[in-house]
């Protein structure tokens, strides 16, 4: 389903040496398979690629998500890194989210520490609807221990609001997804009664968003997480029946990067893939960021940026290569029309938008390619839940492959932490 294509002239790529590292990428998907790889105790995501469907799980998230949907206009989903970009990237990338006119709004808080936002947030809450009633706000909390701080002050506060405006319903309108057996948080929903769904303990955050993590705010969102399982599950299969692309991609990021290109720039010409250039910025910055190795993961959005950044990528130091990030078939199409005003782009008159949009990218891809800037294609049949779920399988998989071509544990954060252990030290000297 997801196909890699190299843009790359031979003296840049080698293509004797990228040969071998085919090769030795081909070891490291076996490596990875056979969970003979660093930090193996966290390959909990990639059990669940294997395995089939668990429809129990599924059925209880669809029953809750149902349950949430009946009651709430809003639900606020709290959490930060890979409890929520997941979630955040599928409702950006899919076809059907703004057409599930039933589903309540999805909104992503405690993301950061700003007052500003939350304060706007709960401002907007307070306000009643247009027909006068109360707007009806429920909550998903996401923390695997519940001491990130970002998540932990947030929910404070908008538990805290809860109370206040659903007074007899706050038990009802807040769900846990934490720890099976450990943490403040698990402590604390088990003590107010909350509803709870399980962060496997084999797997991280940026690599759960085909559990209760994500799959939950999806459905949530009205969009159908079997689909979405049904993907990347299929993906899995095709990964192992010709494992070329995703061998591709590992292998040439590996080389690129030692070669001196230090700088992956992920972009994309299709606005609804923003969020997932989003994820799989933290799922490689995160994992692959380690032993002062690893590649700088950039983003951009093009063609805007084409009209700033452009400058840089196109005559700057050789130090970067480009990921975009590509949708095969466009999510939506509208025709440039005909004008009796002379603006000297007579001659599209009729022609799709997104055969413009094409051509920048081909253009791009061909300016860029021509000066010495090797890009890398990541294509995307559609965005249906299938296609999204078959893309996060992919990259997981990739990133898995690119750690143990690099020799490091994928799988842990040190640099997270580091910065955690520093902000409650001050926060409580």
């Amino acid at each position: 389903m997801i196909k890699v294509d190299v843009h790359a002239p031979s003296s840049i790529l080698g293509m004797d040496k990228q040969h071998v590292d085919l090769t030795q990428a081909q070891q490291s998907l076996q490596n990875l398979f056979d969970k003979n790889v660093q930090g193996s105790e966290w390959l909990g995501w990639l059990d669940t690629l294997l395995l089939e469907s668990n429809k129990e799980e599924l059925a209880s998230i669809q029953r809750k998500a149902a349950q949430l949907q009946s009651i709430s206009d809003f639900v606020l989903c709290i959490g930060i890194g890979g409890s929520y970009l997941g979630a955040a990237a599928t409702m950006t990338a899919s076809l059907r989210y703004e057409a599930k006119q039933l589903a309540p709004e999805v909104r992503f808080v405690g993301t950061h520490l700003g007052a500003s936002e939350l304060k706007d947030l709960m401002t907007e809450l307070e306000a009643p609807k247009h027909d006068g009633t109360k707007k009806r706000v429920s909550i998903i909390v996401i923390s695997k221990s519940g001491s990130t701080v970002e998540t932990g002050v947030t929910f404070r506060i908008l538990r805290a609001w809860l109370k206040k405006h659903h007074a007899d319903e706050a038990k009802d309108r807040i769900v846990a997804i934490t720890s099976s057996s450990s943490g403040s948080l698990r402590t604390l929903a088990l003590e107010a009664g909350y509803d709870t769904f399980v962060v496997p303990d084999d797997v991280g955050g940026r690599f759960s968003v085909l559990s209760p993590v994500g799959l939950l705010p999806i459905a949530v969102a009205g969009l159908d997480i079997e689909e979405l399982m049904e993907g990347a599950r299929k993906q899995v299969k095709e990964i192992q029946q010709d494992p070329v692309d995703v061998l591709t991609l590992a292998s040439t990021r590996k080389w690129f990067m030692d070669k001196g290109y230090t700088i992956e720039c992920l972009s994309s010409f299709d606005q609804i893939c923003s969020g997932l250039i989003d994820w799989v910025q933290q799922l490689q910055g995160e994992s692959e960021g380690k032993d002062s190795m690893g590649l700088f993961p950039a983003s951009a959005f093009y063609s805007r940026d084409l009209h700033s950044l452009g400058q840089w990528v196109q005559d700057g130091p050789r130090i970067l290569f480009e990921t975009i990030i590509s949708l095969e078939n466009p999510s939506a199409e509208i025709e440039i029309p005909s004008d009796d005003q002379k603006d000297g782009f007579e001659d599209l008159a009729h022609k799709p938008l997104s055969w413009v949009n094409e051509s920048a990218k081909k253009g791009t891809i061909k300016a860029h390619y021509e000066d010495g800037i090797p890009v890398i294609e990541v294509k995307l049949p559609d965005a249906t839940e299938a296609s999204i779920g078959a893309f996060f399988a992919f990259y997981m998989i990739a990133t898995g492959v690119m750690g143990d071509l690099m020799g490091i544990h994928a799988y842990n954060q040190p640099g997270v932490e580091a910065y955690k252990k520093e902000m409650l030290t001050i926060l409580r000297g």
